[in-house]
């Protein structure tokens, strides 16, 4: 997806400053949100997998929320057009899907 945005840089002249203005054309980067799409991420993240389902769901979910937090950065010009890169492997669970020893969970 394009985008046309306005950008300007800055000119002195003497002791004024003028803004040149130009048009510039930006791709968007665009998340595939389609249900065949997240049930085939699934069913092949699921391949292997000894584990729980919910451990896959929540990874999808992580992802998207990092992705679609990049993605709104990006438009707005607070990113690089460069993806994020996970630099260490972390897990979320909830609270209710584990349980420690002696019986109470977190």
């Amino acid at each position: 997806m394009e985008k046309e945005q306005r950008n300007c840089y800055v000119v002195r002249r003497g002791k004024r400053k003028l803004r040149r203005y130009y048009r510039v054309k930006r791709l968007i980067p665009v998340l595939p949100k389609s249900r065949e799409f997240k049930r085939r991420l699934r069913r092949e993240l699921l391949r292997g997998w000894p584990y729980a389902a919910h451990h896959v769901d929540s990874a999808i979910r992580t992802a998207y929320s990092i992705m679609e937090s990049w993605r709104r950065n990006c438009v707005k010009g607070r990113r690089k057009r460069r993806k994020p890169v996970v630099r260490r492997r972390f897990a979320r669970v909830k609270k209710t899907l584990y349980v420690c020893r002696g019986g109470r969970s977190g």
